[in-house]
């Protein structure tokens, strides 16, 4: 297992990518998984767990950092009751 810091460039599908936006990814990974090898697969499934009303995502980019991402704020979360019942626990 390794530690990966990276920028995770996503857009929605049939966008311009000058609407795309970032989200601050700092996860453990496989040794041989890169950045955007990972990205990808946060994206694939975010994709196949869309709610009626989503738009499906897409990957733009994955760009590595130096240091930690782990004290910026990622703020793209799925609500569902599970994910409430356990912020409050």
């Amino acid at each position: 297992m390794k530690q990966i810091s990276y920028i995770l460039r996503v857009k929605k599908l049939g966008t311009d990518d000058s609407t795309a936006w970032d989200e601050p990814m700092n996860e453990y990974v496989e040794n041989d998984v890169t950045a955007e090898e990972h990205g990808k697969s946060i994206i694939d499934y975010f994709n196949s767990t869309l709610r009626p009303h989503e738009t499906a995502r897409v990957f733009v980019a994955a760009i590595e950092t130096e240091k930690s991402t782990k004290n910026l704020k990622h703020d793209w979360v799925k609500v569902s009751l599970v994910n409430v019942i356990s912020k409050n626990i």
